[in-house]
């Protein structure tokens, strides 16, 4: 079966240690995202398989690769429960989320860590149609505040979701993005800027294909703008990755469809929205 594989290289290439990380049940475990905080301790999450269905599985490591705590999260209806993403704080508070079935759907759920592995709490986020909620991405800001975004069934099709929870785990908002085509839109990925503001990107379908589609919120979740990005080609543009610089500045990139094949598609905008 599977197991998390976690390796560490310094900065020459050189590798410093690899951990290998089998879940209790002995069955199939796949890590997803990995993150380090200021000490150099390593957090990793995924999902385990516990014999009947999988849960979030999240382990701390040392910066010399000793493990420091695993935690299981098995969610309210004992079904499947899978992690994509993870975000540590400056206080060593770890974050991860991912979907959680409730027995009949999907539903987004996010759990908090103390830097011992302490649960602090733990949230669920059924989207405003009761239908499937996925969670694909997380960060978090220097306040505490976290920022959770995938895609929401709306009863017909997918709009982006992204909620916001301050440091107790209290909703502070939740914001829902319909593309132009009203058709399918699910985001990948998030980051927050120094001021709070929160950036989204992903894959906005227009009716006929695909394309980037790029959102921007304030602090209180009011959109800013939202940019969508069609490839030459006029064909499937799919966007997976996004980050911020200190001047505001987003960079988006993914895969772009030329007619024949794909190739990447990097786009940068400003703090306004402006390519």
């Amino acid at each position: 079966n599977y197991d998390y594989l976690t390796v560490a290289y310094d900065a020459s290439g050189t590798e410093l240690w690899a951990r290998v990380k089998n879940g209790a049940a002995n069955r199939d475990d796949s890590a997803s995202a990995v993150a380090v905080d200021g000490s150099g301790n390593v957090y990793v999450t995924g999902s385990s398989d516990n014999g009947s269905n999988y849960d979030y599985l999240t382990v701390a490591y040392d910066a010399s690769g000793t493990e420091l705590w695993a935690k299981v999260k098995n969610g309210a209806a004992n079904r499947d429960d899978n992690t994509y993403a993870l975000a540590v704080d400056g206080s060593g508070t770890v974050y991860v989320t991912g979907t959680s079935s409730n027995g009949s759907n999907y539903d987004c759920l996010t759990v908090a860590y103390d830097a011992s592995g302490t649960e602090l709490w733990a949230k669920v986020k059924n989207g405003a149609a009761n239908g499937q909620d996925y969670a694909f991405a997380l960060a978090v800001d220097g306040s505490g505040t976290v920022y959770v975004t995938g895609a929401s069934s709306n009863g017909a099709n997918y709009d982006y979701l992204t909620v916001a929870y301050d440091a107790s785990g209290t909703e502070l908002w939740a914001k829902v993005k319909n593309g132009a085509a009203n058709s399918y839109d699910e985001a990948y990925a998030l980051a927050v800027d120094g001021s709070g503001i929160v950036y989204v990107t992903g894959v906005s379908h227009n009716g006929s294909n695909t394309d980037y589609l790029t959102v921007a919120y304030d602090a209180s979740g009011t959109e800013l703008w939202s940019k969508v990005k069609n490839g030459a080609a006029n064909s499937y543009d799919e966007a997976y990755a996004l980050s911020v610089d200190g001047s505001g500045n987003v960079y988006v990139t993914g895969y772009s469809s030329n007619g024949s094949n794909t190739d990447y598609l990097t786009v940068a905008y400003d703090a306004s929205g402006t390519e």
